[in-house]
């Protein structure tokens, strides 16, 4: 999955394209492995599949919300994601993955 796609399909409530949290958070996503990607895309969608037709046909939302202490929170049921404001990309990256590992759960 390109993550320059994924770009593409995002709309932005409370942000926008040139917001500081959109900027880190695209260039933590475009950091990552292909496995971290595809953990990513559970994470947000609940399924690591893209449709048939491609992630073009999929609308991602990225959301401002308050409470830079807690970790983003994903809605797989409208493919969206709820990001805090968070003080340094560094702090993102490592809150990012650990909401996607305590709220991944493992494909059988």
């Amino acid at each position: 999955m390109e993550v320059a796609e994924w770009q593409r399909i995002t709309t932005y409530e409370g942000y926008t394209v040139d917001s500081k949290q959109v900027v880190c958070f695209w260039a933590v996503v475009s950091s990552f492995e292909e496995d971290e990607l595809s953990k990513l895309l559970v994470f947000a969608r609940g399924s690591s599949t893209l449709p048939h037709a491609g992630i073009g046909t999929l609308s991602f939302v990225l959301r401002k919300v308050a409470g830079a202490d807690r970790l983003p929170v994903a809605h797989t049921c409208e493919f969206s994601i709820d990001l805090p404001e968070y003080e340094s990309s560094s702090e993102l990256e490592a809150k990012l993955r650990r909401a996607m590992q305590e709220e991944t759960f493992e494909q059988a």
